[in-house]
């Protein structure tokens, strides 16, 4: 059994690239920790498990490149707003 505990910012996606491989790996982490696969796992102990199915280029790709994948967004109050005031009612 191998286990990570997620750095600052990274969700259960971002584990399961960084130790499966593939994005689809994230539903049997959660799966195997009694989370959702949207909780915030910051900081917790995450069990991966062993029977995963993974993508060993994609993680050593991951692991020789040192990358560590952070796209958990925790600010409910920020969003992006494409259209602003200097838009008007003009558009017909």
């Amino acid at each position: 059994m191998r286990t990570i505990t997620p750095l600052s910012g990274q969700s259960i996606v971002d584990v399961a690239l960084m130790t499966c491989g593939t994005a689809e790996a994230a539903y049997d982490i959660a799966l195997a920790n009694n989370v959702d696969i949207t909780d915030n796992v910051e900081g917790k102990l995450l069990v991966i498990p062993l029977e995963v199915e993974k993508n060993k280029k994609t993680v050593e790709y991951y692991t020789i490149n040192e990358i560590k994948p952070a796209t958990y967004f925790t600010d409910t109050q920020t969003y992006i707003e494409i259209f602003d005031e200097t838009f008007d009612e003009t558009f017909e």
